[in-house]
């Protein structure tokens, strides 16, 4: 995802703190995010779900165009709790 953070009317390439960009992944059954992301490789990738608890099976991003307005970003995501071998905690 991309936004013109400073409102230049630019997308510029800049170190991660200050990116106009930031990229999501899914990646073993975790969804992953790099702000200042380019492409899905190399490193540097965070976590936001826990594939200890949460396995996430599918994840997109589709851009949604309506003459007239501003465009839209539709999210898809999919996953599943992991089962666990403890008690149920929920009493």
């Amino acid at each position: 995802m991309r936004w013109d953070a400073n409102s230049n009317g630019r997308w510029e390439t800049s170190s991660a703190a200050a990116a106009e960009s930031t990229g999501f992944r899914l990646r073993d059954g975790a969804l992953e995010t790099l702000r200042g992301a380019s492409d899905c490789r190399g490193g540097g990738w965070e976590k936001i779900t826990n594939p200890a608890a949460i396995v996430v099976t599918r994840f997109s991003v589709q851009r949604q165009v309506t003459p007239g307005f501003a465009p839209e970003l539709e999210r898809d995501a999919g996953g599943a709790l992991r089962a666990t071998d403890g008690p149920d905690e929920r009493g």
